[in-house]
């Protein structure tokens, strides 16, 4: 029939005038950055120099993590008390806060033995001058400013991070 024939044409006309339109269109902006290479190139170059930069020059981290299960749906020992359901989240909250307390803390640093070590007396002198607190609290403080607690969702796991100079360093804490 005449009018397929005319309407396959049309549409094959239009498909035809859709592509030559894409490449006028690719043609276009392969010939805007051809003509703007060298400016593309110095951003290019200067943005590969500054992030080497900064990796050259940052600290390395290391970050650790240990996870505590607590077992919230027994009773407790020694009083028989056991948690209600309203009382999970608050009592899970108060866990995740009390881990960086430096009352815990300062009894961990002590038994790992830093309040000896050469290093970490060296930095406590080197503490600005207004800074009078003593060097267990000074040291509990600091290792609990690097300390993260979170709850793996939906569990009643409590993930502890670390991050420190050092992959040994970061595991001993975390762990």
């Amino acid at each position: 029939c005449q009018g397929c024939v005319r309407t396959r044409a049309a549409v094959c006309m239009s498909a035809i005038q859709e592509a030559a339109d894409l490449e006028m269109f690719w043609l276009t902006v392969g010939r805007i950055l051809w003509a703007r290479w060298l400016i593309i190139a110095i951003v290019t170059l200067g943005a590969l120099a500054g992030g080497a930069g900064v990796v050259a020059t940052a600290d390395r981290q290391y970050d650790a993590t240990a996870r505590v299960l607590l077992n919230i749906y027994k009773p407790d020992p020694i009083t028989g008390a056991v948690i209600g359901r309203r009382q999970i989240d608050p009592y899970l909250e108060s866990q995740l806060a009390f881990i960086r307390e430096p009352q815990v803390v300062a009894p961990a640093v002590e038994a790992v033995g830093w309040l000896d070590d050469p290093e970490i007396l060296n930095a406590y002198a080197s503490r600005p001058a207004g800074d009078t607190r003593p060097l267990i609290l000074w040291l509990a403080q600091t290792v609990a400013a690097a300390l993260d607690t979170s709850l793996v969702e939906g569990s009643n796991i409590i993930e502890i991070r670390y991050r420190g100079a050092s992959p040994e360093l970061a595991a001993l804490v975390a762990g």
